[in-house]
């Protein structure tokens, strides 16, 4: 008696447990804005076989231990026979949904129609007023669920290659559990509420939802920064700027080599815009800055003796998202110079700092106030903001003052290195013929330091 009651506190707790987590993940799912919703169904589907499963256990239990009916308890031990490979078949579903498995499903259907067999022969199981008995093929569902674990890892090995181990190493460890909680039915197979199969099952699916969920908020944020991305190219790439420079080069007279010198500077600038659209995360310093002068050089070309430039590098071994730099440049010559009634000044500096990399560029224009800059339209540098935190976990400062300038202060950890030196890495795909040096270029590089 003692050993009945046991069970029932036993079964009690695990029962109220699953059930607990079964509802609370059904309710984070409904207000889940991440999961796509062919795997939203997949996995309501998985939550009504696992709840079907729990409530069969809990069924054959009280038809074992009070209520014993040989009919009704064959129908509830064929629908859990049936229940346990159907639900790791939609764990197929659930890691590679464009799949058909047909495969799986054969093996699911013939096993649901071996068990079937139950009612009028004792070839797989029987139940009887004596109990229950197996017969030769009574190792039919563990068979079908082990040929069914080996297919989900031949999934897994054919979707990942074995290039995202710690993909691999996560599905492997949620099958290991449901290996264990049938070695401890085999084990401990006195009666219970919940078989440990069961609890398992339970679990693994609690934890795929938390890993499904995480790979799915991870996706939606590199397409919102790929949205991002495509937004700032577009911001920057203006066509009255275009229109304008055309024709500042159009208006150089007799002079080639000016001419070809302001070509050059314009068709690296839209290059230097373009590279943000081609998959590139980060690209070197040095790069970024190249863009920058070819900017400002056009600037210049547009604006004679209105626009003052200095450069104070001091470090520059480190990366940056496309348009970091040019962008706060950009902001410094047409919202604080050029709004002047005289010449500005812009300073762009870097520096190694408390182990961080710092990036600075002041300009000495009108100023605004920072309280404001919220309730402004600035897509720029939010996105520079962005995505700086995104993928350097870098941060930006901004401080200004009416009439005396504005001062932009990036900081990037020092500890991003490694990340940084992984995007570095060329890839086949991204190799491109360098770009010979021009003797313009060599020129405006010795000029660093100087103002402009």
């Amino acid at each position: 008696m003692y050993g009945v009651s046991a069970n029932i506190t036993y079964g009690t707790i695990i029962f109220v447990i699953l059930m607990e987590l079964l509802v609370g993940l059904s309710v984070v799912l409904a207000l889940d804005p991440y999961t796509d919703s062919k795997r939203k169904k997949m996995f309501v589907t998985i939550f009504v076989l696992v709840f079907a499963l729990i409530m069969q256990n809990l069924g054959e239990f009280w038809l074992v231990e009070y209520h014993h009916n040989p009919l009704l308890r064959t129908v509830l031990a064929t629908l859990g026979y049936s229940l346990r490979p159907l639900i790791l078949l939609s764990f197929a579903y659930l890691t590679f949904p464009e799949g058909k498995h047909t495969v799986a499903w054969i093996l699911v259907v013939l096993n649901v129609l071996m068990h079937c067999t139950s009612f009028f022969t004792d070839i797989v199981f029987t139940i009887d007023e004596v109990g229950w008995r197996g017969g030769p093929l009574n190792f039919w569902c563990l068979m079908t669920s082990g040929i069914l674990l080996v297919y989900l890892v031949g999934l897994m090995l054919f979707k990942f290659k074995w290039r995202q181990f710690k993909e691999i190493i996560f599905h492997v460890f949620w099958m290991t559990l449901i290996v264990a909680g049938i070695i401890a039915d085999s084990l401990w197979n006195e009666s219970q509420w919940v078989d440990y199969l069961t609890i398992s099952i339970t679990i693994a699916t609690v934890l795929s939802y938390m890993w499904f969920h995480q790979r799915f908020v991870h996706e939606y944020e590199t397409r919102l920064m790929e949205a991002r991305r495509m937004q700032l190219v577009l911001s920057q790439i203006q066509p009255h700027f275009i229109y304008n420079t055309l024709s500042s080069i159009r208006s150089i007279e007799g002079n080639p080599e000016e001419t070809k010198r302001a070509i050059t500077e314009f068709a690296n600038y839209i290059r230097g815009n373009l590279s943000a659209l081609d998959g590139k995360e980060l690209i070197p310093f040095s790069e970024e800055l190249d863009f920058v002068k070819d900017y400002v050089s056009l600037q210049q070309r547009r604006f004679p003796n209105r626009i003052n430039v200095i450069y104070d590098i001091t470090d520059k071994d480190f990366m940056v998202p496309p348009l970091t730099v040019q962008i706060l440049v950009e902001n410094a010559i047409k919202h604080g110079i050029l709004v002047r009634y005289d010449s500005g000044l812009v300073i762009v500096q870097t520096r190694l700092e408390r182990n961080n990399h710092v990036i600075v560029v002041s300009d000495d224009g009108v100023g605004f106030d920072v309280k404001k800059l919220d309730n402004t339209d600035r897509v720029g540098l939010r996105a520079v903001r962005n995505r700086l935190e995104y993928y350097l976990e870098g941060t930006l400062f901004i401080e200004s003052e009416v009439g005396h300038g504005t001062d932009v202060v990036i900081e990037i950890p020092y500890s991003s290195q490694k990340k940084q030196a992984e995007q570095a890495k060329p890839k086949a795909s991204d190799k491109r013929p360098e770009k010979p040096e021009t003797p313009e270029k060599r020129e405006k590089n010795d000029e660093d330091t100087d103002r402009r």
